[in-house]
């Protein structure tokens, strides 16, 4: 029969009348977890290097990787690291009242909710005569190649009806003004309404080659700024990586 385990333990003057004295394997290790930021704006790296108390982060060896075409930078305080250390994803943020429009996603819009969405956002027009003249040509169009569609007697609508339509339609252009990058200044841009024909129905998507060119200058603009702020501030980023 084994023998019991013995103890000597010295409690001194402590007034303990129990003590547990508990067997078996010790709790798991528990190594500290990286610290990974996401979902932030560009500058969000700057602004947290730009506390000294944050540089405890940056070990020798850390790297920044710039993605010019998804609009994002990384930055791993110490890759070398198999646990702990800090990442901080950051991405170009688009304006949520940009987004909302659809320019340039082949976002389809219903003709009676594209002119219900126009209708209460005067405010984001160049001009008022702009909007008026957007409102009175969808109401326009809509009138006229709806009744094109219902007076065509094919039960799928003739191919013939569709061709003219196609052929007849000119975009309807107008100016747009408001920030394309979230916190950055206003901007005017062309946006053009072009139409899709289906069976017995249309719908209309926005496009703006002007806005495509905007949104890569603006982008590139966020992220060399962002890039040489924090290579300014001499932390020991050996890596820096563009793509």
């Amino acid at each position: 029969m084994e023998e019991p385990a013995k103890y000597n333990i010295n409690l001194g003057d402590r007034p303990v009348q129990t003590l547990i004295i508990r067997e078996g394997k010790a709790l798991p290790e528990e190594h500290p977890k990286k610290i990974v930021i996401t979902g932030v704006g560009i500058g969000a790296i700057s602004a947290f290097l730009a506390i000294k108390e944050n540089h405890k982060f940056i070990k020798e060896g850390a790297t920044l990787v710039v993605n010019r075409a998804k609009g994002t930078m990384v930055l791993d305080g110490d890759p070398s690291a198999p646990v702990g250390g800090l990442e901080i994803k950051q991405e170009v943020i688009l304006d949520e009242r940009f987004l909302e429009w659809g320019i340039n996603t082949k976002k389809l819009w219903d003709k009676t909710t594209l002119l219900e969405f126009v209708r209460i956002r005067p405010h984001f027009f160049c001009s008022k005569p702009d909007y008026l003249v957007l409102i009175s040509a969808l109401n326009q169009t809509n009138a006229k190649y709806s009744a094109m569609i219902v007076n065509d007697k094919e039960v799928n609508g003739s191919k013939e009806t569709r061709n003219a339509i196609v052929s007849e339609y000119k975009p309807i252009e107008f100016t747009l003004k408001f920030p394309v990058i979230a916190g950055n200044d206003p901007m005017s841009f062309l946006v053009a309404v072009n139409m899709e024909i289906r069976e017995r129905d249309f719908s209309f998507y926005l496009e703006s080659p002007e806005l495509a060119e905007i949104l890569y200058n603006e982008r590139e603009k966020a992220l060399k700024g962002e890039l040489e702020t924090v290579l300014s501030l001499n932390l020991p980023i050996v890596g820096v990586y563009q793509k």
